[in-house]
């Protein structure tokens, strides 16, 4: 829980803007918890503010929940937990759902036009818009095998 850090407590950095990189964080300070004003229908939760040296330089982590292990920054792009383990679970779940999508790749590859044929089906006007779509490239295929017809006749007329 981040309540218990203290002075010299290691904080655990995942920054995910780009590619995934963990960073140690040590902790300088933890603020006092002070409630967390919740938006409608959510409960009131208890925040932190936690200043640590990261990299040499000083960080600062506003409003990390108090009674959890590990708090998603997904606006500003890194993972913050309080433990090694808390981290080691969230990036073992990430990898798991890399993993899980790259496996599912063909699966889903063959779903796509499944999926449009359906979209076609409820939607009359999406299917005559693919169909108008298929015969404009048709046409632009046949005048582009005539042009090139054309280009060969008039280039073997030239050469008789």
């Amino acid at each position: 829980m981040f309540t218990n850090l203290s002075q010299n407590s290691i904080l655990y950095i995942l920054e995910t803007k780009d590619k995934p990189k963990l960073v140690n964080g040590t902790v300088v300070n933890v603020s006092l918890p002070r409630p967390q004003f919740a938006t409608f229908g959510q409960s009131m939760d208890s925040v932190v503010d936690i200043i640590a040296t990261v990299d040499g330089e000083r960080r600062e982590f506003k409003k990390v929940p108090c009674n959890t292990s590990i708090a998603n920054f997904g606006a500003d792009a890194f993972i913050l937990a309080d433990s090694k383990e808390a981290m080691t679970a969230h990036v073992t779940a990430a990898l798991q759902t890399s993993k899980n999508i790259v496996n599912g790749y063909d699966k889903h590859k063959e779903l796509i036009p499944m999926y449009e044929a359906i979209l076609e089906e409820l939607n009359p006007v999406l299917k005559a818009d693919k169909e108008k779509d298929r015969a404009i490239q048709d046409l632009r295929e046949q005048v582009s095998e005539l042009k090139q017809l054309l280009i060969d006749m008039t280039g073997n007329a030239k050469t008789n």
